[in-house]
């Protein structure tokens, strides 16, 4: 997948982007040079991406052809892997399945943030866990 995502630069402004590296490298420098511990480390990490939380939406998988269903569909798995390579190839399976691992990534990604930021951030700030946990909750589903 190395390659697939945008850079962040193509997100967002070129002023966001310098605040974004300030932030990141005064937090290296307090944990560098022992003014917080790893765990204060983690607690500012997942409360500065609490301003992204927007970023962390869950990516809809791309709607399946009709192949890809049939094929789904068959009841013997030996069946199922005797598929030449060609039908991987075809003009509607393979944009298909780069989008799918396109999104299935995002969402991987994206939900170890969110239960790394769940974990991270106290339980008694009720309202952001509450945002965390509502985000998590479209993953589950």
């Amino acid at each position: 997948m190395r390659g697939e995502c945008e850079p962040i630069t193509h997100i967002i402004d070129q002023a966001e982007f310098t605040k974004i590296r300030q932030v990141r490298d005064g937090l290296l420098y307090k944990i560098r040079d022992k003014k917080i511990t790893m765990a204060d480390f983690d607690r500012e990490c997942a409360y500065w991406a609490l301003a992204y939380l927007n970023e962390y939406k869950f990516t809809p998988y791309p709607t399946k052809p009709t192949q890809i269903v049939e094929y789904q569909n068959r009841k013997r798995y030996d069946v199922k892997f005797r598929v030449e390579d060609k039908f991987w190839q075809q003009d509607e399976i393979k944009p298909y399945m780069a989008s799918f691992k396109i999104a299935r990534g995002r969402n991987i990604s994206n939900g170890s943030w969110l239960e790394f930021m769940k974990n991270s951030i106290p339980a008694e700030d009720t309202p952001n866990q509450e945002k965390i946990q509502e985000l998590l909750l479209e993953y589950r589903q």
